[in-house]
């Protein structure tokens, strides 16, 4: 029979063979860790470019109750305004349909006061590429209740494709260093709603990898745009930010390298 130290002698040898069959390679290699890392595929995600004819900009005022607008246009529109919008109101604007959307604008009927809003102010048209600026004073708007400060409505005239944008509406509040626009959001004429976000580009058109070819793809989640085809299928971060790239889509390499400010950046 065995002796009981010769037993567990035998039995950690095998155990130590095991050990050694099962982690042996990441041991060797240093790594310390039997997780395989492979790398995650990234899709080039299609995307159908959607012109968006409004802009809405707040610019600098000196009076603390007064806000002053820029607005513009490419195509005939109406432009309302609601002072002290609720966000219950506001949540109502992705389940309403482009038909009813415009009959209840145009009627004044799609956000009253008192319940959706405090005050409504007379609409303004607009004719195609048209620049208006629109100045108006706020109201005593209630603290404590969930409302934004004002919600100006553009509205389109005309008919649209499906894929185009009939409307915005856009979010401005109040606060200490002047009027700031919190969000805006498009109606397509389809009846999808899309939150408008921005693209972070680099200085330039370059690919920020090798320099040489156009930044012609934006990245998912992180919307840095400045990428070439080839470093995309490199790369596994964004080169700015670090984040994990899930997806891209293209953009057009001459918009990333345009000098000329948009509109709705030239608000102080």
């Amino acid at each position: 029979m065995m002796e009981p130290d010769l037993l567990v002698a035998v039995l950690g040898f095998v155990a130590l063979i095991f050990l050694f069959i099962r982690y042996g390679r990441s041991i060797l290699s240093g790594t310390g860790s039997s997780v395989t890392y492979v790398a995650q595929r990234k899709d080039f995600r299609p995307m159908v470019q959607v012109e968006n004819p409004f802009v809405l900009a707040c610019k600098g005022t000196e009076d603390p109750g007064g806000v002053t607008l820029e607005l513009w246009s490419e195509c005939p529109c109406q432009v309302w305004f609601y002072w002290g919008l609720s966000y219950a109101a506001l949540a109502t604007w992705p389940r309403l349909g482009w038909p009813r959307l415009r009959e209840a604008a145009q009627a004044g009927s799609l956000w009253e006061p008192p319940q959706d809003c405090i005050r409504q102010e007379p609409p303004i048209s607009l004719d195609s590429c048209q620049r208006h600026v629109w100045h108006g004073e706020s109201p005593t708007l209630p603290a404590r209740e969930p409302r934004v400060s004002l919600g100006v409505l553009f509205v389109r005239l005309s008919e649209a494709e499906p894929m185009e944008v009939v409307a915005l509406v856009g979010a401005v509040e109040l606060v200490a260093g002047g009027p700031r626009l919190l969000a805006q959001h498009v109606k397509l004429a389809g009846g999808q709603s899309w939150p408008l976000r921005t693209l972070f580009t680099p200085a330039g058109a370059s690919c920020m990898v090798c320099q040489v070819e156009p930044a012609s793809l934006a990245l998912l989640p992180c919307r840095h745009a400045g990428l070439c085809v080839a470093c995309f299928s490199r790369v596994q971060t964004c080169p700015v930010c670090r984040a994990r790239i899930l997806s891209c889509f293209h953009v057009d390499p001459r918009a990333l390298d345009s000098t000329e400010p948009p509109l709705h950046e030239e608000q102080s």
